[in-house]
Parts: C-alpha cells; sequence; structure tokens
C-alpha cells in the first residue's frame, strides 16, 4: 500500500511578511524527488490545479 501524503510550503517563504506561521503559500515550487518517489503527494496551497499542473512530469 502506498501511502499519501499532503505537502506545502510556507507562505513566510516567498516574502508574505504579514502571513502566520501555518499560512500555506499559493503556489508550490518543487515536491522533493524522494517524497515523489515514496508517496502519492497531494499539493495543499491557494493555487494547487496550477501548482499541480507546474509540477506534473
Amino acid at each position: 500500500m502506498r501511502p499519501i501524503t499532503h505537502y506545502s510550503e510556507p507562505a513566510l517563504l516567498y516574502g508574505d511578511a504579514d502571513a502566520r506561521p501555518q499560512a500555506h503559500a499559493h503556489h508550490v515550487a518543487a515536491v522533493p524527488e524522494w517524497l515523489r518517489a515514496n508517496s502519492d503527494v497531494m499539493i495543499e496551497s491557494g493555487g494547487k490545479e496550477r501548482s499541480v499542473l507546474g509540477l506534473r512530469d
């Protein structure tokens, strides 16, 4: 059975200084290869559809 992993990047990483520490960024730049190889990854971001399209192989 393959595990499912929820992945996000913090909004603070992209310069949103007013964001709460737990706030997700609007887009995900990259998912680590080791995570992609070992699980099904669910993207958590405001623009998840665009993030997924940008990350597809």
